[in-house]
């Protein structure tokens, strides 16, 4: 017998299994023997009490997978092919999972199996088994209190049963994984690889990497990466989010066309364990920009990843606003003079192309671009050195002014004019005197600190609300196939209602709740 065998009879830390063995096991008598390991088919086919015939020969198949895992009996299947039964069974049957911990907790009792590794891939199993199932309240203490109570077996069983105990709690605070482990996730586990290194994407196609445990939820991967770059205040923190890429195109959201992803969830029902190809990939962006990023106090990774994506939006157009439909010729130098500041950042050959120079130019505008190459070729030839810290701090001080800076957009319709605002002023703006009161079409923006309802294609701002007046949201989404996240949301304001239609209205929400939050911390 080896000393962890040894050590594992002289242990009566299933004695606080008793009372819930009283109450539920099927055979009323012998609960410490039942509580013990043993190297054949359960007696009865099951420990508990359960009323379904059906349900007690899964038991029975359940424990027999656990003895082929464990090597104590001849099998022909994989003990990967053994735990997705356990799962799978799981799932089928949810008056099982109780079941299951009991058998586990069993044959980690008074092991003295011929097979070393016998004990040890019985905790392994047991930590794989707390992501993916939940136990029943009734026997989730007992189960804390026996995991933490293993110490007279190995280190590596011990760490095992500390990360089942922790495991449970996660589970008790936020629900246990929701999508099955893959057949590689499997046998990462059971070799005892409980972390794994992925990649995350970061604007302008840069990525880095954290490592994530099974139980990692998006939130705290999203902090580790935060801590990657130096950000270090809660508020700050909330401005970032993972994201998702969508199984389908996406209509509907004009500027970032990813799913956000809500902090509560595991990373790994967001993520797949083994990552396939670069769109299966998380991104880490930010979605609100309250903290004005200070340059030159900041890490180079946070510089990096932020002004990337000042630099990103700024190329999509939405973060520019006009009066009446043209830029001014005020904002059309400003931008020429903004993509000399950039040029001074990414350009990098001998000399300036104009390929180089039509990349600068901000889309959906109706700027010319033709023209744009020569102005900001001519800017360039006449504009004073830069270094690229003084370039950097100058694109960001402009940006940072423009209303709609930081904003997030959405395209979508107004189901009927807001209070306080007329048909006719709608009728003007659209240039239309039989224009329909309902399902106007608007691009909404989400801003630092408000609302902004522009027109589709002039880009001029028609409305604005403060989130400090926003006093309750409602979302309901139509769940269609193809429709996962559109529906109709509705914002109560302080003296107004807004009725809008979005394709993206799961993700318009998200972002919206985001910035509330912020207002509050």
């Amino acid at each position: 017998m080896s000393v962890v065998s040894y050590l594992s009879t002289h242990t009566d830390a299933v004695d606080c299994l008793i009372p819930f063995a009283k109450n539920y096991f099927k055979e009323r008598k012998h609960f410490g023997n039942q509580l013990s390991w043993q190297n054949q088919p359960l007696k009865y086919g099951s420990l508990l009490k359960h009323n379904d015939a059906e349900v007690v020969d899964a038991a029975s198949r359940i424990f027999e997978s656990i003895l082929g895992i464990c090597k104590e009996r001849p099998t022909t299947k994989t003990p990967v092919a053994h735990v997705q039964k356990i799962l799978k069974l799981a799932r089928r049957y949810s008056s099982l999972n109780d079941e299951i911990f009991c058998q586990l907790v069993k044959q980690s009792n008074k092991n003295d199996s011929e097979n070393p590794d016998s004990l040890n891939t019985v905790w392994k199993l047991y930590a794989i088994c707390s992501m993916f199932l939940t136990c029943s309240p009734e026997l989730r203490t007992q189960l804390q209190e026996h995991a933490k109570s293993v110490t007279l077996q190995s280190i590596s069983e011990q760490t095992l049963a500390a990360t089942v105990a922790a495991n449970i709690e996660k589970v008790r605070k936020y629900g246990c994984r929701q999508n099955l482990p893959s057949d590689i996730e499997i046998e990462s586990y059971l070799r005892g690889e409980m972390m794994r290194k992925h990649k995350i994407n970061l604007p302008a196609r840069c990525v880095t990497s954290v490592n994530v445990s099974p139980m990692s939820l998006v939130g705290e991967v999203s902090c580790m990466i935060a801590d990657q770059m130096r950000i270090t205040t809660t508020k700050e923190r909330l401005e970032f989010t993972l994201f998702q890429m969508p199984t389908t195109p996406l209509d509907g959201i004009a500027n970032c066309e990813l799913i956000p992803i809500p902090l509560d969830e595991y990373y790994f029902d967001a993520c797949p364990f083994d990552e396939t190809d670069e769109s299966s990939s998380l991104h880490f962006r930010r979605v609100c920009w309250w903290t004005q990023p200070d340059l030159e106090k900041r890490s180079p990774e946070y510089i990096k990843v932020v002004f990337d994506q000042i630099v990103e939006q700024f190329l999509t157009g939405y973060w520019i606003s006009t009066e009446d439909s043209l830029l001014t010729e005020a904002q059309y130098h400003e931008l020429v003079q903004l993509a000399v500041k950039l040029s001074v950042i990414f350009h990098t050959g001998p000399t300036f192309t104009k390929e180089e120079a039509a990349d600068l130019m901000p889309r959906g505008l109706g700027i010319r671009k033709k023209d744009w190459i020569k102005h900001v070729t001519d800017a360039m030839a006449a504009a004073p050195d830069f270094t690229i810290p003084e370039a950097r701090k100058g694109v960001i001080a402009t940006i940072s002014s423009w209303p709609l800076y930081g904003a997030t957009c959405f395209h979508g319709y107004l189901k009927s004019i807001p209070e306080t605002y007329s048909l006719r002023f709608f009728q003007n703006e659209y240039g239309d005197t039989d224009f329909d009161s309902a399902n106007i079409p608007v691009l909404v923006a989400i801003c630092r600190t408000s609302l902004r309802f522009l027109h589709p294609s002039r880009r001029v701002i028609l409305m604005t609300f403060a989130f400090s007046e926003l006093k309750a949201v409602q979302k309901t989404l139509y769940r269609a196939a193809g429709e996962e996240y559109a529906g109709e949301v509705v914002m109560n304001f302080a003296a107004k209602t807004v009725r809008l239609v979005l394709d993206q209205a799961w993700t318009f929400c998200f972002i919206v709740d985001r910035c509330k939050r912020l207002l509050e911390v």
